[in-house]
């Protein structure tokens, strides 16, 4: 299998839920996704400081992150909308990441972080957001 081009990647931001269709999220400089899983101590004193983990998921998550390149599109303050309202009951939306040839993730996302930096001199301002996972994220395989 050939390499997956980096830029290929992308994360979508669906404005209608599932089953909507996602609009790329523009100016992006980096899009990741993060997958944790944990695991269900069982340690105890007989087990001569071994750590014994079940056979089985205590938590599963996933976490999006990216950014990019401010800009005044519309839907960069869109994003910014979304951040700020967060606070007040609607901080959960669906987003997807796709990566071409690997398959897609996808779900209801909650947003966690909004960043705007604006650096000194000749650089363009940055923007970044954290997603973490408000439910089951179905994967579908290319």
């Amino acid at each position: 299998m050939p390499a997956i081009i980096g830029r290929a990647i992308r994360i979508k931001y669906h404005s209608g839920g599932s089953g909507s269709a996602g609009v790329v999220l523009a100016y992006a400089k980096s899009d990741e996704l993060s997958q944790a899983i944990e695991g269900v101590d069982a340690s105890n004193k007989d087990a001569g400081g071994i750590r014994i983990l079940l056979d089985d998921i205590g938590n599963k998550s996933s976490d999006l992150n990216f950014e990019g390149l401010l800009s005044d599109s519309a839907q960069h303050k869109s994003l910014a909308e979304l951040a700020n309202d967060a606070d007040e009951g609607s901080a959960v939306h669906y987003f997807s990441l796709d990566a071409p040839d690997v398959g897609v993730w996808a779900g209801d996302w909650l947003i966690s972080g909004f960043t705007i930096t604006g650096a000194d001199g000749a650089a363009t301002g940055t923007f970044k957001m954290t997603l973490l996972s408000a439910g089951a994220i179905t994967f579908t395989a290319a």
